[in-house]
């Protein structure tokens, strides 16, 4: 008999507490691709993916929104260093550099010794008291300098979550 009590005297808690958990999050919203995106320009910004989320009258929102994408390396051995910069943002196509947000890739061909293939680069920002209306989230990146090769994203993703509560 007692076998068959303790497994539920073990469930009963996480039981309760799923009862009477309250979800905070008022919406989920998000985009991916593995179309290549060919990111060319170092004087704005190339959308990788975005998505628009609706805030109703009266309601001020807070968001967390998370990137993630795969770089190809576009460089062969003996070249320079290329360097790429991504960015979450919200309601800005063309946002500033070297924001909180902004994450750089980093392919380093010097030596003699061919970086990898691809890089991976990730970045998670929130974004607080957005009032109501509709908002674009974007995730995007850029040439970090000029003279830095033509970047080929392979795929992307982004995804944001809102709540009206901070907790």
């Amino acid at each position: 008999m007692k076998a068959k009590i303790l497994p539920v005297l073990i469930a009963l808690p996480v039981c309760l507490a799923l009862i009477s958990f309250k979800a905070s999050a008022e919406g989920v919203e998000g985009a991916k691709t593995t179309a290549n995106i060919i990111v060319q320009n170092a004087g704005s910004w190339t959308t990788l993916s975005n998505s628009v989320v609706v805030i109703p009258p009266g309601q001020t929102w807070h968001c967390i929104v998370t990137g993630s994408a795969d770089g190809s390396n576009p460089a062969p051995a003996n070249s320079f260093d290329h360097q790429y910069r991504f960015t979450l943002s919200v309601d800005s196509a063309n946002p500033a550099v070297d924001g909180a947000c902004e994450r750089t890739l980093e392919f380093d061909n010097n030596f003699g010794v061919d970086d990898v293939s691809f890089e991976d680069v990730n970045s998670t920002c929130p974004f607080k008291n957005i009032g109501p209306g509709a908002h674009i989230f974007r995730w995007q990146a850029r040439k970090f300098n000029a003279n830095d090769l033509n970047l080929t994203v392979q795929d992307n993703s982004h995804t944001v979550m809102c709540s009206r509560n901070l907790q």
